[in-house]
């Protein structure tokens, strides 16, 4: 396979007291998000502690007895907590049939959420806000998650923040559907493959993200993360140790009237010779509007004289629709 030529940018002048500087960074993102659909950022400001102490603590979890882990899973075939082996099939978002991925997860949204609020009590609000069971073990696992959630989500607005000013839209503009987000941070284990995947079978089936952007920490291991090319070519996605790659879901292409492309991709499995010890971990939050956001083309994304590409469509309604087709039951 072919490496991808991913564009690197440091979005650190974008806060910065260089107007020019700042406009730059949007310039570079926004040729970035029209002709590839995905980048990787550097000056992201999370710390390197933090990145590896969620990491260690992720590692240390799925490292625990199976009996032990499936202690913090919610309703079977539900991600929010512990997810089993086997459990989804990201293939099937996009009506393919496969076997279901070689993986096991781990999912929280909001760790803060009121219990009480009517947000979270209506009936999608009950879908997305499920009860979660942290585990006892390791003892550090429910705060490093909550801190490293805390600066994903800080990540994720400045990104937001960018993508509009990238728009020509004042730099506020997604914060009115942006201020309850469905959000959820997973750390994903593929485990060494002790026996051959089935024909068709991969540690995460081709797919697009569902909502507006995902931030992926990845880590350099064999059996990674490609991307389909505008020749229908999988390519790999290079490993950049520290910085984050940024995918575009749909619900941007959807607002950007396509003008910006949400990325069809796939995790795959290690070559046959080093599978049996080829472990990966990868990190990805998930960027998601309010679930009763209407998601409608951006008016000045559509031609003069043309109709939007897609009708509007409520973000809780698709985002359910798309993690019920994963689900392995």
């Amino acid at each position: 396979m072919k490496n991808i030529t991913v564009p690197i940018i440091d979005i650190s002048p974008f806060e910065g007291d260089d107007p020019a500087a700042s406009r730059a960074v949007e310039t570079a993102v926004k040729d970035a998000c029209e002709n590839i659909g995905f980048l990787v950022v550097e000056g992201h400001g999370v710390s390197t502690e933090l990145i590896e102490r969620m990491r260690a603590v992720s590692r240390a979890f799925f490292d625990l007895p199976e009996e032990e882990k499936r202690l913090s899973a919610s309703d079977p075939g539900k991600t929010m907590g512990y997810v089993p082996p086997l459990k989804e099939n990201l293939a099937a978002t996009r009506e393919e049939e496969t076997p279901p991925d070689l993986k096991e997860v781990f999912d929280i949204r909001r760790p803060d959420t009121p219990e009480d609020d009517y947000y979270t009590q209506n009936e999608m609000g009950r879908y997305f806000f499920r009860p979660l069971t942290w585990p006892e073990r390791p003892e550090s696992f429910r705060e490093t998650w909550t801190e490293y959630y805390r600066a994903m989500e800080s990540l994720a607005s400045t990104m937001m923040r960018i993508f509009a000013g990238a728009l020509d839209l004042p730099h506020d503009y997604f914060e009115k559907t942006m201020d309850r987000s469905v959000d959820y941070l997973r750390a994903i284990n593929y485990p060494a493959q002790d026996t051959a995947p089935l024909p068709g079978q991969l540690r995460a089936g081709a797919h697009t993200d569902y909502g507006t952007l995902t931030l992926l920490l990845t880590e350099d291991a064999p059996g990674g993360l490609q991307v389909l090319d505008h020749e229908g070519e999988w390519v790999d996605v290079p490993h950049m140790s520290g910085a984050y790659v940024v995918n575009i879901g749909d619900m941007m292409s959807h607002w950007t009237n396509n003008r910006w492309v949400s990325t069809v991709h796939r995790v795959v499995n290690p070559a046959a010779n080093v599978r049996t010890s080829a472990r990966r971990q990868s990190i990805p939050f998930f960027q998601n509007p309010n679930y009763d956001a209407v998601i409608e083309a951006i008016p000045t994304c559509v031609p003069e004289g043309e109709q939007p590409l897609h009708e509007p469509f409520v973000a809780g309604e698709w985002l359910r629709r798309k993690q019920d087709k994963s689900r392995v039951a």
